[in-house]
């Protein structure tokens, strides 16, 4: 296997991201010393909810949402110590097609992700951005199981 020199950290930036965090540092970042891309993923919402006349009121949103996660990442991105290097991601769309796109761009070789299961009916066994993300992704996959505390 090829070394782990680029990890790509997707997190939602809800109460769970600090458990994925933890994660990726022990499993991956400590014991290969790798750069760290961390990626937000914000729904893109003149694309899910149209213009409707109000193009300038959700481009305006999607801005704030957008700096609103730079700058969440990049506190996330400067407690950080152990990697060689940090470096943040944020983009719009689905989340699992933007996952793949950046873990191309950035040449990943893992992601991690995180993955909650209380919202999910009995006959999944993963959420569709998990799952999508594991079939189609260039590299491997860590899923960490979180829970909403």
């Amino acid at each position: 296997m090829d070394p782990i020199r680029t990890v790509l950290v997707a997190v939602d930036l809800s109460s769970r991201t600090d458990k994925v965090m933890a994660v990726a540092h022990r499993l991956v970042l400590d014991r290969h010393g790798a750069r760290a891309i961390l990626l937000h993923v914000v729904s893109d919402y003149e694309a899910a909810l149209g213009t409707y006349g109000t193009g300038r009121v959700i481009e305006g949103l999607q801005k704030d949402l957008e700096a609103a996660a730079r700058g969440r990442l990049s506190e996330l991105a400067a407690q950080w110590e152990a990697a060689d290097e940090v470096a943040i991601d944020v983009r719009s769309g689905p989340p699992w097609s933007e996952i793949v796109a950046a873990a191309m761009h950035h040449r990943a070789d893992l992601i991690v992700m995180g993955a909650h299961f209380e919202d999910l009916p009995k006959h999944k066994v993963l959420g569709d951005s998990v799952t999508k993300v594991t079939r189609i992704s260039p590299c491997p996959v860590v899923v960490v199981p979180v829970a909403e505390d």
